[in-house]
C-alpha cells in the first residue's frame, strides 16, 4: 500500500498535471482466502451475495488502515480498488466456478467528482 502511494506521489511530482488524480489497486485475495480454500455457497445467488459481504466486511475491518496512509499522502490519491478472485462452488450446480469481486474505498473527504469516477472504474472492472 505504502509502496503504490510513493509510485504515484513520485510521478505527481514528475508530471505536475494540476487535474491529475490517482488510485491504488490491491488484489487481497491471499488475505482474503489464505489457506487457498474453495468456497462453496448453496446456490449463485447466495455465492454473489457473500461475495459481496466478504468484501464490504474486509473494508469495513481494514479501511482505516488505508485512511491513515492516505491522511499522509498527497491530496491526489483519491481511494484504493480492491480485489480479490479464487476458486468457489454452487452445491446446486454441483460445479467450481471462479469468482471475483471488486469493490471501492474512497479517501476520507474525496470530492463527489472523484467518487463516481472512482464507480465508474469499478463498473468498467465488473464487466465480463
Amino acid at each position: 500500500m505504502r509502496k503504490a502511494c510513493k509510485q504515484l506521489e513520485d510521478i505527481f511530482l514528475e508530471n505536475a498535471v494540476p487535474m491529475e488524480c490517482g488510485v491504488v489497486a490491491l488484489d487481497v485475495s491471499k488475505i482474503i482466502n489464505a489457506k487457498n480454500q474453495v468456497f462453496i455457497s448453496k446456490n449463485d445467488s447466495d455465492l454473489r451475495a457473500s461475495l459481496s459481504l466478504l468484501m464490504d466486511d474486509f473494508i469495513h475491518k481494514n479501511s482505516r488502515i488505508w485512511n491513515v496512509t492516505f491522511e499522509r499522502k498527497n491530496e491526489k490519491l483519491i481511494g484504493i480498488i480492491l480485489f480479490f478472485s479464487f476458486m468457489s462452488g454452487s452445491e446446486s450446480r454441483s460445479i467450481l466456478v471462479h469468482s471475483s469481486e471488486v469493490a471501492i474505498s474512497p479517501r476520507h473527504g474525496v470530492s463527489e467528482k472523484d467518487r463516481r469516477l472512482l464507480q465508474y472504474l469499478v463498473a468498467v472492472l465488473k464487466c465480463p
